[in-house]
């Protein structure tokens, strides 16, 4: 499974590519000390998973338009 990390000025976030994954709408999680959002992209989704001050709203937005 493809993924990076990316430091924000909130932390580091961890971005993966689910190529497999279909959604049809986000989907929002929180637990223990994490964040995250799975968003449709494509034929797949791509999660971004944080800490709570992480931006993950604004990462989610660049990744999405940065991945075919």
């Amino acid at each position: 499974m493809p993924h990076l990390v990316v430091q924000t000025d909130g932390g580091p976030v961890t971005v993966m590519v689910l190529r497999n994954e279909p959604l049809d709408a986000p989907v929002r999680f929180a637990e223990d000390r994490f964040t995250g959002t799975i968003v449709p992209a494509g034929p797949g989704s791509i999660a971004v998973i944080g800490g709570s001050d992480a931006e993950l709203e604004q990462i989610t937005e660049r990744v999405l338009a940065a991945v075919d």
